[in-house]
């Protein structure tokens, strides 16, 4: 199977010309000069090579996109997530589902349920989430989530869910008192 990383001009050329010494000559001619260049638009393809790229690169990068809820101190699979979603985010905006993006990138394991799933009041809503959240990270979603939502929407709550499994241990036990009074002998 051919791409356009390792075809060669002699593969594509008809079978009667594969034999004449100056098209042989001239193809291979043209296959250097296009595999040098086929490096160099390896190296422009930015977007499917987000993997590779340093963080200095990604930030950079990010700062062009105008990438929303874009941190210099996240760790690089979130950097990506969020620059390789950006336009995503764009044409979202102002939607439930662009909310839940930009949590899904950030966070985890997160939700958002609008009023009409819980019984609020009309254009409420709540996330939940069981990640932790520093107060600086709380202000910076918030920051975010004004950005992204629609503006006649509310966030009512923030919910952080924990779980701890403990051990329980019950002690079930009776005591049978029997009560004897002894009178002095009379």
């Amino acid at each position: 199977m051919y791409s356009l990383y390792n075809a060669k001009l002699m593969d594509l050329i008809p079978p009667n010309l594969r034999d004449d010494p100056d098209m042989k000559a001239a193809s291979q001619m043209e296959d250097k000069a296009f595999f040098l260049l086929m490096d160099k638009v390896r190296k422009v393809l930015i977007l499917p090579n987000l993997d590779e790229l340093d963080d200095n690169t990604l930030d950079h990068l990010a700062w062009q996109m105008n990438v929303d809820f874009y941190e210099m101190d996240l760790p690089i699979d979130k950097k990506v997530g969020l620059i390789q979603n950006a336009i995503l985010f764009k044409i979202r905006k102002g939607t439930a589902g662009a909310v839940e993006d930009i949590l899904s990138v950030v966070f985890d394991k997160s939700s958002v349920k609008e009023w009409f799933e819980y019984d609020g009041e009309p254009y409420m809503f709540k996330i939940t989430t069981t990640d932790f959240v520093s107060e600086g990270k709380y202000q910076s979603l918030k920051t975010v989530m004004n950005t992204v939502k629609n503006t006649r929407s509310h966030l009512e709550s923030f919910i952080i869910e924990r779980t701890k499994t403990t051990n329980l241990y019950f002690l079930a036990g009776t005591h049978r008192v029997k009560k004897r009074v002894i009178n002095p002998a009379s």
